[in-house]
């Protein structure tokens, strides 16, 4: 008998690079795009007038865009556009005969966390560079310790309890801005996992875009209400605009949402021929 597509390596190869095709065309490469220089772009705009006190005032405005405030949802557009239309149209009914679901699934699923780390990660990271080493090139416009009663060297010291994860600047400014942007795109890579498994699970596509916003929302207004807004999972993942808190605040509501994506991908492919959705 023949295998089918996918069911041999060189299948499992040609199943991937189709995939990979497939997720970076209009208009996700559009949004892509706008996550890659939105922060940047945001936060340039915001000095005007502003009075920072170093680099990391300056990424931290570049790190509370509007992207912040959208995170899931736009990670999930991009994760899941191509899968979004798939499932509407009942193209992965016809996949099934000729491709094994659950490697068409597992290579949907890696596409959606490659792109959306890779984004999220280069995102962060060229706000890093941005802030940290091309503004002082240019005289450090609005950079103005001064009008906080502080000499340069005190701001950096400031800087290392000022926000989570920005004493890691004790082992280097490199250290931090590498760190961060993995974090950032581990956490995208979640809320991709996230829309992708409710794509798959939940009849209404639309619902199932939005679920892992309305948890990220809904879960931050019940941290600040609980008086732990550091646990919220937006200040998990960008947490400025709080008092410095230890980086396992962050972990833990990220190690939490990362439990749940992976128990819903192991309900997936276990019950992947009884699902509705792929019937």
């Amino acid at each position: 008998m023949n295998n089918p597509v996918g069911g041999t390596f060189t299948g499992r190869l040609r199943l991937f690079g189709l995939a990979w095709r497939t997720s970076l065309k209009w208009p996700t490469a559009l949004l892509v795009l706008v996550a890659l220089v939105l922060p940047t772009l945001s936060g340039v705009k915001d000095t005007a007038g502003a009075a920072l006190r170093d680099w990391l005032d300056l990424f931290s405005m570049m790190m509370t865009s509007p992207i912040a405030l959208i995170f899931p949802l736009l990670v999930v557009f991009i994760a899941a556009s191509r899968l979004y239309q798939e499932m509407g149209n009942r193209y992965i009914v016809n996949v099934r005969a000729r491709v094994s679901i659950r490697r068409y699934l597992g290579s949907k699923l890696l596409i959606a966390l490659l792109i959306t780390f890779a984004t999220f990660a280069l995102s962060t990271f060229l706000a890093f560079v941005v802030a940290f080493y091309f503004w002082p090139t240019i005289g450090n416009p609005s950079v103005r310790p001064d009008l906080y009663d502080m000499t340069s060297a005190q701001a950096a010291t400031d800087a290392l309890t000022r926000v989570t994860f920005s004493s890691l600047l004790s082992e280097g400014t490199w250290t931090y801005g590498v760190v961060y942007s993995v974090w950032v795109g581990i956490s995208a890579a979640l809320y991709a996992g996230f829309g992708t498994a409710c794509l798959v699970l939940v009849s209404s596509r639309v619902f199932a875009l939005a679920i892992p916003f309305l948890v990220y929302f809904v879960q931050n207004i019940g941290a600040a209400l609980l008086g732990t807004p550091h646990y919220g999972l937006m200040y998990a993942a960008f947490p400025f605009g709080l008092i410095q808190s230890s980086m396992w605040e962050a972990i833990v509501p990220t190690a939490i949402l990362a439990a749940v994506v992976v128990a819903l991908w192991v309900h997936v492919f276990v019950n992947v021929r009884r699902l509705e959705t792929l019937q």
